[in-house]
């Protein structure tokens, strides 16, 4: 829509279109109707879908003031910077001719320095606090969307055997069975909102509906710039840069395992721990069950 464009951009698109010539004037309405789509484009693109050539495109860019379609497009990308970011990442890496070992070794790479960064982001008064809020809750609810809902659901699983009620709000049953959920929900109660860009408005916004209705929150998040932060009592920081993909959530993860087992240490009793696993042993392979010696086949059976 034209209202989701930069409004500099905007203002010279409708102060000109009624002087464009026919040709100029299939290509500004193609950016007004779909602004994301030509934000993506190459000047190829955009030419194609407003059925113009590649000179008519880029006459077009400089009749609103661009030195060309290059600058016309960085303006057009300034409204959708964080959203376009994996767009833009994937093109990079398809012109450099990246090889599948290379995009994978520069991903784990990625990865160790995540992980490095968010351990350095920790600090002694950030991880008792969030324990703390865990420990104090009458109710936990991890809550992601998207991607972070995988985060969220393993929290959950985590978090279960040593927190008296763990409820998990992972967009299952959609935005009303969420928001349902959260009415259950209030003071004493715990939400772990889990986001890394892009942020995910759902969430951002079932978080301040929380914390009206009186509970603490815990984000764990991408860094302390996330619109998690200013609404949540606590957080916790896992770095999520990607080279290719919008985001990495392996340090919020690990953030979460870290948060389980710190939680474990201060309520968990050698007792319980000894009981869960004399009951689930029977379903476990271990390795050091009695060998057994192989059957004999049918020939040394005979002997």
């Amino acid at each position: 829509m034209a209202q989701d464009l930069p409004q500099t951009l905007m203002n010279r698109l409708a102060q000109s279109v009624e002087s464009l010539s026919p040709a100029h004037r299939r290509v500004a309405d193609f950016v007004l109707e779909h602004p994301f789509r030509a934000a993506t484009m190459g000047i190829e693109d955009l030419a194609g879908a407003a059925d113009v050539s590649v000179a008519t495109a880029n006459r077009f860019a400089r009749s609103l003031g661009f030195g060309g379609f290059p600058e016309f497009r960085a303006e057009l990308l300034q409204q959708f910077q964080r959203a376009l970011a994996p767009v833009e990442k994937l093109r990079a890496t398809q012109q450099g001719g990246e090889s599948a070992h290379a995009v994978l070794r520069r991903s784990i790479d990625g990865v160790s320095a995540n992980l490095g960064q968010a351990a350095a982001l920790l600090t002694d008064e950030a991880c008792a606090g969030a324990v703390d809020l865990v420990l104090a809750a009458r109710r936990v609810a991890p809550l992601g969307l998207g991607v972070s809902a995988v985060t969220a659901r393993f929290l959950a699983e985590l978090l279960q055997p040593y927190c008296p009620s763990v409820e998990l709000m992972d967009g299952s049953g959609g935005t009303e069975r969420m928001v349902r959920h959260l009415l259950r929900l209030g003071p004493g109660d715990l939400l772990i909102p889990i986001s890394v860009p892009r942020y995910s408005r759902t969430t951002i916004e079932l978080l301040r509906q929380a914390k009206v209705r009186g509970l603490r929150a815990l984000a764990l998040t991408d860094g302390p710039a996330s619109p998690l932060v200013p609404d949540s009592d606590a957080a916790l920081f896992g770095p999520a840069e990607h080279g290719v993909l919008h985001g990495s959530s392996i340090a919020v993860m690990a953030l979460a395992e870290g948060l389980a087992g710190a939680v474990a240490q201060r309520r968990g009793t050698i007792a319980d721990a000894a009981e869960l696993t004399e009951q689930i042993m029977p379903f476990l392979l271990v390795d050091d069950a009695p060998a057994r010696r192989p059957r004999p086949s049918a020939p040394e059976r005979r002997r």
